[in-house]
Order: structure tokens, then C-alpha cells, then sequence
């Protein structure tokens, strides 16, 4: 009876050992299986981040040209401006009726604003003239 107890107790050991081994296994599988499941989600999140910086360096490029493009009109229209005034302060100072046409362009009068403008003030001389003969 000794001896089939120890029998038993042997089988039942041998029988655990395999169950403990099995259950290993499978928690080594399941391991293995999150780990996948986890690099694939960490592969699929630095693509979506590089697509992300990727976007952003791309709107911080359009929006660095955009002000540098109206910085540069920024500064046409100072110097515009410094150059009207130079030559504002020129036609005060001397009448010279010769800077009118730059003085308009300055300004930003197109063409067709100068030539209606400077017809304008001949009609107006015109009629001063007419009225005093």
C-alpha cells in the first residue's frame, strides 16, 4: 500500500508538473502575442507622429513664407514712404511740378489714377486762369 501510495503521489506529481508546464507555456504564448500586439501599436503611433511633424513642419514652412512675404511689403512700404517723403518735402520746399508724377506713384496711384488726377488739376488751373482774364 506504501508503494501505491507513492505510486500515486508520483503520477499525480508528474501530473502537476505537466499542468504547471502547460500553463507556462500558454502564459509564455500570451506574453509573446501582447508584446506583438504592442509593438504594433507602437509602430502605428510613430507613423502617426512622424505624419504629424511631417503636417506641422510643412504650415510652419507656408506660414514662415507668408511672413517674410509681408515683411518684404513691409519694408517696400517704408521705403515707399521715406521716398515720399523726401520728395513731398521736395515739391514744398522748390514747387517743382516735376515730381507730381512720382510723388502719385509713391503713393501707389496706378497709371490711370495719375493721368485722371493730373487732368483734374489742369481743368481746375485752367478754369482759375480763365476766370481771372
Amino acid at each position: 500500500q506504501k508503494w501505491m501510495i507513492g505510486e500515486k503521489d508520483k503520477q499525480v506529481k508528474e501530473v502537476q508538473g505537466k499542468y504547471q508546464a502547460s500553463e507556462a507555456y500558454a502564459l509564455r504564448e500570451r506574453l509573446q502575442e501582447c508584446m506583438e500586439a504592442l509593438e504594433v501599436a507602437a509602430n502605428l503611433q510613430a507613423e502617426q507622429l512622424q505624419y504629424l511633424e511631417d503636417h506641422a513642419l510643412r504650415k510652419l514652412t507656408a506660414m514662415d513664407d507668408q511672413i517674410a512675404d509681408v515683411q518684404d511689403d513691409l519694408d517696400t512700404k517704408c521705403e515707399h514712404l521715406a521716398q515720399l517723403k523726401t520728395i513731398m518735402n521736395q515739391y514744398w520746399s522748390k514747387g517743382d511740378e516735376a515730381l507730381l508724377p512720382i510723388m502719385l506713384s509713391l503713393a501707389g496711384f496706378s497709371h490711370s489714377e495719375a493721368q485722371r488726377l493730373k487732368q483734374a488739376r489742369e481743368k481746375r488751373q485752367n478754369a482759375g486762369v480763365g476766370g481771372i482774364a
